[in-house]
């Protein structure tokens, strides 16, 4: 406010251009922030907790949710101490991760009022508290006293909505995923859709606050948009590869683009399953100089997936089987192949 008018802030700017809900805003910006003082030394993270009263310049723009909270008087603050020192609570604020992992960030854009939550359905409840306690370490944010029903159910159902994102992220085939959740290919499109936004908002905000998790934003981001694990992603950038063909190239030595820029082109073709004018697509659009695979002969190629019942849809592991699954079809038309 300045000379009776009221002006719109730098962080309310770019919300404002970001289209988000201030309440998503204000949900993702609470939750980083969170994730910062969770990472700090404990001698910086007291220093915070005191100041709390009296933010810094840079910070008086904007006061998250749980600040105002921690600012409240009498019984509001009381209960919130007593609810931690009871038990009650699922949250820990003693760990250090450095910083928030996917599972945590697809859990944290769950959470914001721009993303439809999936709603839980009978007996997941007990399948998602026990998850809930299991990840516990990895969310952006306090997790609600069990006796806190409706906020309790509200984070499982948040937590539910993460997973599905965290499965796509990891490969899991489509038709297992729509079968896990019951859901149809749509809803999984609108749900990656939706948090790819959120994600390269959420990118931006930590830039615009300075925040620690910029970078952890944008490989969850990219790991959203493209489907794949971690070490799929400079693989499946490259237009008309998509995640299936970069997990079998990558089963062929073929990391990176700089591999394909260099591989023998029988390895190539092989892993491609001998399709030759695929092959010179993705060759042309990588760079390499001679992308023909004329007179190039298929090298036998052992194949593999990651979308078994065993381990599927677990951030960082690398479960895999011989072809002949579900996964192993040449059909590219899954969703991190449009767009």
């Amino acid at each position: 406010r300045e000379d009776d008018t009221i002006r719109a802030t730098s962080i309310g700017h770019t919300v404002s251009r970001l289209y988000l809900d201030p309440m998503s805003a204000a949900e993702i910006i609470d939750g980083l922030r969170y994730g910062d003082e969770r990472s700090a030394e404990p001698s910086t993270t007291a220093r915070a907790d005191d100041e709390r009263d009296r933010p810094a310049a840079d910070d008086a723009e904007f006061v998250s949710a749980r600040d105002l909270q921690a600012n409240g008087e009498g019984s509001d603050a009381e209960e919130g101490a007593e609810s931690e020192e009871g038990g009650d609570s699922v949250g820990d604020d003693g760990d250090t991760s450095v910083e928030p992992t996917p599972l945590g960030l697809f859990h944290l854009v769950s959470r914001t009022p721009d993303m439809y939550e999936l709603y839980l359905k009978s007996g997941d409840k007990q399948t998602y508290t026990e998850l809930c306690y299991e990840h516990e370490s990895e969310f952006l944010g306090r997790v609600p006293s069990e006796y806190e029903e409706v906020a309790f159910e509200d984070w499982l159902a948040a937590l539910k909505t993460g997973k599905l994102l965290d499965d796509w992220a990891s490969e899991v085939d489509e038709d297992r995923i729509t079968e896990r959740y019951g859901v149809g290919p749509g809803d999984i499109r609108g749900k990656v859709d939706t948090a790819e936004w959120l994600l390269g908002a959420a990118e931006q905000l930590a830039g615009k606050l300075d925040l620690s998790a910029r970078v952890a934003i944008r490989e969850a981001k990219k790991r959203i948009e493209y489907g794949v694990r971690e070490e799929l992603l400079d693989l499946a950038g490259v237009r008309n590869v998509g995640r299936k063909r970069a997990r079998r190239l990558y089963e062929a030595g073929i990391e990176s683009r700089a591999d394909l820029r260099d591989a023998d082109k029988s390895v190539i073709l092989g892993a491609l399953r001998g399709r030759r004018k695929t092959a010179e697509t993705i060759l042309e659009n990588v760079g390499r100089q001679e992308p023909s695979m004329e007179d190039t002969d298929q090298a036998e190629t052992a194949t593999t997936t990651v979308a078994t019942d065993d381990g599927a849809g677990t951030s960082g592991g690398k479960t895999a089987s011989s072809g002949g699954g579900r996964g192993e079809t040449d059909d590219q038309s899954s969703l991190g192949d449009f767009g």
